[in-house]
């Protein structure tokens, strides 16, 4: 079994990169990727010990990085890729970055709140020693108060997806966000990948807000050179890992697949489980895992 898409406390994840490891290895897993936003230093923090005394297995490095595609933002998972050369890119941001872009999306959140009248603690903050989404945290604070559903019904937003696909990244939403000044294109991205000699897979692309998320993709796969396309995920159904599966065989792309473990962000992703909440399997990475080197 593996997992290839989980979160630490270097970004927005609830634990430690070293209690990854024995979650891995209580879990009995193959293989695994550290995939923190835009981030790398677990693995810097984990330079410092001898992993084998916590994980027996497999340990690939990663990263997923936020970026623009035809004005809609998504995200790459990098995989594989050197660390020198990905840190020397401009796509690996601080910590104290990451915290003061989220704070300022977080006071644009609760000023549109409060102009609708959404009932919230108006001093919400972000925690720099905990850090997490504006969205998650802003709608983490919603559900507290179940009036704030119809208030969010009146105002379009009918929750079907989370509030960071939904309203932030909807520009027909009050709560809008335009990020494409934050984050590089998906090209750009791609292209650095690629000069650190790492693997590029599309991320979770039915969590995007698409009219049609297979002409997307065919689109994307036609402009841009992904290695792979993420093709199991805590979010995806059967059919659309099943489709996703397929579209990688038919256009001769590899294949990954992850939990996008956090913890409190996400309550209901479990560890290591997927599609219906079941295991990650092996075969899934045949195509592509004997020609990438592992963490070391």
């Amino acid at each position: 079994m593996i997992d290839l898409h989980i979160h630490t406390t270097h970004s927005d994840g609830d634990f430690t990169p070293i209690e990854i490891l024995q979650k891995a290895e209580q879990e009995k897993l193959s293989i695994i990727s550290i995939t923190d936003h835009n981030q790398i230093s677990a693995y810097d923090e984990l330079d410092a010990i001898c992993i084998d005394d916590y994980y027996k297995g497999k340990l690939i490095v990663g990263i997923e990085l936020k970026c623009v595609y035809n004005h809609m933002p998504m995200e790459i998972l990098a995989y594989g890729f050197e660390r020198k050369k990905m840190k020397k890119s401009n796509h690996i941001t601080t910590k104290q970055k990451l915290y003061e872009v989220q704070s300022n999306y977080l006071d644009f959140l609760k000023k549109k709140g409060n102009q609708i009248g959404l009932l919230f603690d108006n001093n919400l903050q972000i925690s720099m020693e905990k850090l997490e989404f504006a969205a998650a945290t802003f709608e983490r604070e919603l559900w507290k108060d179940e009036r704030n559903v119809e208030i969010l019904n009146k105002n379009g937003i009918n929750m079907k997806m989370p509030f960071y696909r939904e309203a932030q990244t909807n520009p027909n939403s009050i709560f809008y966000i335009d990020e494409t000044k934050d984050y590089p294109k998906m090209q750009e991205v791609i292209e650095d990948i690629h000069k650190a000699k790492g693997f590029a897979f599309l991320a979770h692309l039915y969590e995007y807000p698409l009219e049609n998320h297979q002409k997307t993709i065919q689109k994307i796969v036609k402009e841009i050179n992904l290695d792979g396309l993420e093709c199991c995920h805590s979010n995806f159904t059967k059919k659309q890992s099943e489709d996703l599966i397929n579209f990688c065989k038919n256009h001769k792309l590899y294949m990954s697949g992850g939990s996008d473990y956090h913890g409190r962000a996400k309550p209901k992703v479990q560890f290591a489980r997927a599609v219906e909440n079941k295991p990650i399997l092996n075969e899934l990475l045949e195509d592509w895992i004997d020609k990438i080197e592992y963490y070391q």
